[in-house]
């Protein structure tokens, strides 16, 4: 249907009355599709598990929602899985600390990236990457299983995000 449509595509028409003198030019040709040469493999399986990062607020979940669907993959949200483990993150936070918190996140990140190595997309909590264990971790993955999608998000948009969040 395109080629068709593109070779079909002509000038304005001049004025009722007047001869156009303008050539008609000629039809705009298809681009040629690129071919990956046969020595050329991809990076990755394709359907290697795909990480998603960046700092909270940023909508790692509702993409990952998206691209799981888009995939027909399996989702998982890190945060999720660490609260039905261990309770609302806020409550844990409180009576054990933030260093118990990046402990458990980090043990958790560990057992989601060993046990779903293909077909899942995984959005992990906003503060995994301040671990150096875990970006480790995340650099293992990324050289020898599958993508990270760093998601970022405007500034300001984020900030309004978290205030609305936390207002509710």
């Amino acid at each position: 249907l395109l080629e068709h449509e593109s070779s079909m595509a002509t000038q304005a028409q001049p004025p009722a009355g007047e001869a156009s003198t303008a050539p008609l030019a000629p039809a705009p040709q298809p681009r040629p599709r690129r071919r990956r040469s046969p020595s050329h493999s991809p990076l990755y399986d394709a359907d290697a598990t795909i990480l998603l990062i960046g700092m909270r607020g940023v909508g790692k979940t509702t993409l990952g929602l998206i691209a799981a669907t888009s995939l027909r993959r399996h989702f998982i949200d890190a945060d999720s899985a660490f609260q039905t483990l261990y309770g609302p993150i806020s409550t844990f936070v409180t009576a054990h600390g933030w260093a118990h918190f990046r402990q458990r996140e980090t043990e958790i990140l560990q057992r989601l990236v060993e046990q779903h190595p293909k077909g899942y997309v995984i959005a992990c909590g906003g503060g995994v990457v301040e671990r150096q264990e875990n970006r480790d971790l995340l650099d293992h993955f990324r050289k020898q299983v599958g993508p990270i999608v760093h998601v970022v998000r405007d500034q300001d948009e984020t900030v309004r995000y978290l205030v609305d969040e936390s207002a509710r």
